[in-house]
């Protein structure tokens, strides 16, 4: 066991860094938000990042068709050394598509409601338990600040104690996300992330 001098420990700060998931609805500038990190490496799933002076898997010319391309490529930040600090994940709605296509691939299956029901939900957690792992070992062995962006819509509701909250017409603005997604995405995994909305 390593010996410990207790007279001479002093109080140290440990420095975290953020993972922040930003959304609200297109055009409004989510992605020109996360470009002001710190040296950001975009991992552009939506493939409209324009007119943005953006190093990505797009500029350089790693194309990104499917999850395994997405898990090859966070393999790659994880593999090389690099000098970057933020990786921004632009954006989390369209990897969900990338999911499911993969799920119907591997089912052999052209559409979730052909699972019986809730069954092709139970299959996509997998998925997004891997990306999250793989993004945690990066965050942890870089350092590296997490950026995830999605979009967002309005929606109804009667009560004003969640996302936020619009007294004069009675909505809110929500993630646009799947109910399983959304569940992945708030125990736990993410409990410690930040939550930006662009209204």
């Amino acid at each position: 066991m390593t010996q410990i001098d207790l007279k001479n420990a002093k109080p140290k700060v440990i420095y975290v860094p953020p993972k922040i998931i930003l959304y609200g609805r297109n055009g409004i500038g989510k992605s020109r938000f996360a470009l002001k990190a710190p040296n950001p490496i975009f991992l552009d799933l939506d493939e409209n990042i324009y007119e943005l002076p953006v190093a990505s898997n797009k500029t350089l010319g790693i194309p990104i068709k499917t999850y395994e391309d997405v898990m090859a490529f966070l393999g790659t930040l994880f593999n090389q050394d690099h000098e970057f600090k933020t990786l921004v994940v632009d954006s989390l709605s369209s990897l969900e598509k990338l999911v499911i296509e993969k799920v119907l691939k591997d089912s052999n299956l052209n559409s979730l409601a052909s699972f019986q029901y809730g069954q092709g939900y139970q299959k996509m957690m997998p998925l997004w338990e891997q990306f999250l792992l793989c993004n945690a070992i990066n965050y942890c062995r870089l350092a590296q600040r997490i950026i995830a962006a999605f979009g967002g819509e309005r929606m109804r509701i009667k009560s004003p104690f969640f996302f936020f909250f619009n007294h004069k017409s009675n909505t809110a603005y929500s993630p646009k996300f799947s109910d399983s997604a959304n569940v992945t995405f708030s125990v736990g995994n993410c409990a410690s992330s930040t939550c930006l909305t662009f209204l």
